[in-house]
């Protein structure tokens, strides 16, 4: 019987924290575009610099707040890509970082974007204003 409520408290911790979750990306912006025509989502892009303070900061805090998480892997295909390595695509390159790109799939055209950090309240506001579309 104890062994049992055991196995049950393991489990209940574990569906908590994979509800609270963790943000579900990708790295690969052509497999990003596939997964969301193939999920009738949207394509979050986060474009980022590995020298970059601000990415830093919104990547540990604003990337990081659960409702944040939750709503992206609800309504959106979530891409993280270094504007710095050799798969990005060139045609997104962002005067400043971090940006955030929000790109229909099927045209592989950019709806709107946002540029610099964003505090959480402000990112779920930009989030939701473009899932209204």
């Amino acid at each position: 019987m104890l062994n049992r409520l055991f196995k049950l408290l393991v489990l209940s911790v574990f569906v908590i924290n994979l509800q609270a979750g963790e943000l579900k990306r990708y790295l690969n912006y052509d497999e990003a575009i596939k997964v969301a025509n193939k999920e009738n989502k949207k394509v979050l892009m986060f474009v980022f610099s590995s020298h970059c303070p601000w990415c830093l900061k919104m990547k540990k805090t604003t990337l990081q707040d659960d409702e944040i998480s939750q709503y992206i892997n609800k309504n959106f295909v979530f891409l993280m890509i270094n504007q710095d390595s050799k798969e990005f695509p060139e045609e997104f390159r962002a005067q400043m970082v971090p940006t955030t790109y929000f790109i229909d799939p099927k045209t592989q055209k950019a709806l709107y974007s946002t540029v610099g950090y964003l505090k959480p309240d402000m990112y779920i506001e930009e989030l939701t204003f473009i899932n209204e579309d």
